[in-house]
């Protein structure tokens, strides 16, 4: 479903893409949906022929959906390639002032945020790809219960499906025994990116104080330090007690 719903972004965004190539292929991946659709219903009235059509419908329906999820790749990468080329120029910046901390606050952040990102799509997948392979494992469990029921004498092989369906249920907890740990590692990543946004808080509050209030730019710069220390020792508490 997840995947389904990332292919339908991507071609809603191809479509309004200013890439006129781009926009060519999500039209021909929407005109493939048609015709699948319109061959689907041709298979229903035309008894004679069904089968046929049911692989024609298939088969362009396959087209359109391989069209569409690499519509979706192509997007994927060009939104990284951005994102990279972004976080180059801060560290180019970052080079030549050293002494900006803004910048080295924004460079951490959209690091973070990356890791952060990738990190979400693969809880993802590993989530879809365990819930799949758990539904799988239960329809073969209910396949080989089913084949006792109705015949008998398919005994051995239907104890085969039931066992093997049992399996690979087993092998879908295992991936989300990952998912859990994947998760575990998300969240460590929106702990310190609340960190880091707390920081670069800090950061604004003192650049907008005037340097002719030097008392106040001081006192505003201990008490934020004490507070951001008072966070951070926080968070390692809360680290040790969940680990």
């Amino acid at each position: 479903m997840n995947l389904l719903t990332d292919i339908i972004q991507g071609l809603i965004k191809g479509l309004t893409s200013s890439n006129s190539k781009l926009k060519l292929t999500v039209k021909l991946a929407i005109f493939l949906t048609m015709i699948a659709i319109v061959v689907t219903v041709v298979s229903k009235i035309d008894k004679s022929n069904e089968q046929l059509f049911e692989i024609i419908a298939g088969a362009v329906g396959a087209i359109a959906a391989l069209i569409g999820l690499g519509v979706k790749v192509y997007e994927d990468t060009k939104d990284r390639e951005k994102r990279e080329e972004k976080i180059e120029n801060l560290e180019k910046e970052v080079k030549e002032k050293p002494t900006e901390t803004k910048t080295a606050w924004e460079l951490a952040r959209l690091k973070l945020e990356s890791y952060l990102n990738r990190n979400l799509q693969q809880v993802s997948s590993i989530f879809y790809l365990s819930v799949t392979v758990m539904i799988v494992g239960f329809g073969l469990i209910i396949f080989g219960v089913y084949q006792v029921f109705t015949d008998p004498e398919l005994m051995n092989p239907s104890i085969l499906a039931t066992c093997s369906g049992i399996v690979v249920n087993f092998i879908g907890g295992t991936f989300l025994l990952i998912y859990r740990s994947t998760m575990k590692q998300a969240k460590n990543y929106v702990d310190v990116l609340e960190r880091i946004n707390a920081v670069g808080m800090s950061i604004q509050i003192l650049e907008n104080i005037s340097s002719e209030k030097g008392d106040l730019k001081d006192e505003t710069t201990a008490q934020i330090s004490k507070e951001l220390l008072k966070i951070y020792s926080e968070m390692k508490i809360n680290k040790k007690e969940s680990a």
